[in-house]
């Protein structure tokens, strides 16, 4: 199956079809799960501020920022690279430190649900506002996203790995069930056109029926398929009425040359064979003898 050439090149469109439909799949699967750990890294942010604002340590933008800063020791959330403390209300600017987070108005009356990753820039955003913090403050988070990446290149591996095997074993499914229903049958097409071929131009096949191919299935092979036993059954027949014709010439040429070799010398009637009408010959001295017997 592996070395015929069709079947080699259906083999890799199969292949390369499954990889481009799995990749396409896979675009927006990986989006799913850069969601999900962004989401597991706002969730540990979330979980910190909630226990800071329930001791009271966040009541103003500055206590708030003050707050923040401290999640950036190691023991508390390392990820935390920046933050800035918004008025809900009117958007105004009321504080910041670090890295300054892109997230901010599309963040607004979210309730403490919005978070945005950036590829580019390898970060990720969270907003907390509304019930989520006291007073009227719209606080945005950048957090590095290593982490995402990370599980990202982790998810991808395992998510191409698995694409690998089963376009692989789907593959090789489909080439047998192909090479079973279409490139078996042709190469044994090929085979005994190879044959037939051989045998015709060695002068005929004695027993035709051996070299049909067998009744194959109702479709566009088996037509072919058909098609082929038909013609070598018709041109075995038309090369033995040939061959039996050639053989009847051949008697009645042979039974004519001794019907006219009975009647003219052989010299006369070689040069009568080769096209000759007028047959007349010059001798010097000639002696005719009239004899009664």
């Amino acid at each position: 199956m592996v070395r015929a050439r069709l079947s080699r090149r259906i083999a890799f469109w199969i292949f390369l079809n499954f990889l481009v439909v799995e990749g396409i799949v896979l675009v927006p699967s990986v989006l799913r799960q850069a969601d999900r750990l962004g989401e597991q890294l706002r969730e540990v942010t979330n979980a910190k501020l909630e226990w800071l604002v329930a001791n009271g340590q966040a009541g103003s933008s500055q206590e708030l920022l003050e707050a923040v800063r401290d999640l950036q020791e190691p023991a508390m959330v390392k990820a935390v690279e920046g933050a800035a403390v918004y008025r809900e209300s009117t958007g105004e600017l009321l504080g910041r430190f670090g890295a300054m987070p892109e997230l901010a108005a599309e963040a607004k009356g979210r309730d403490g649900a919005a978070g945005r990753w950036y590829v580019l820039s390898g970060a990720y955003d969270a907003a907390w506002g509304g019930v989520s913090l006291p007073g009227d403050h719209l606080l945005v988070i950048r957090h590095g996203a290593a982490s995402i990446s990370e599980g990202l290149r982790s998810y991808i591996l395992n998510i191409a790995l698995i694409v690998l095997g089963i376009a692989a074993f789907l593959t090789l499914i489909t080439m047998l069930v192909i090479h079973r229903l279409v490139i078996g049958r042709i190469l044994t097409l090929r085979d005994r056109l190879q044959l037939a071929g051989t045998a015709f131009s060695q002068g005929g096949i004695s027993d035709p029926e051996r070299m049909l191919l067998p009744p194959g299935q109702a479709d566009e092979v088996g037509e072919v398929e058909e098609a082929f036993n038909q013609s070598l059954l018709t041109t075995a027949a038309e090369m033995t009425r040939r061959r039996a014709a050639e053989q009847r010439a051949q008697v009645e040429r042979d039974r004519a040359e001794h019907l006219l070799l009975n009647i003219l010398p052989a010299p006369i009637a070689e040069q009568m064979k080769r096209g000759r009408r007028t047959i007349a010959e010059t001798h010097g001295d000639v002696s005719v003898l009239f004899a009664d017997i």
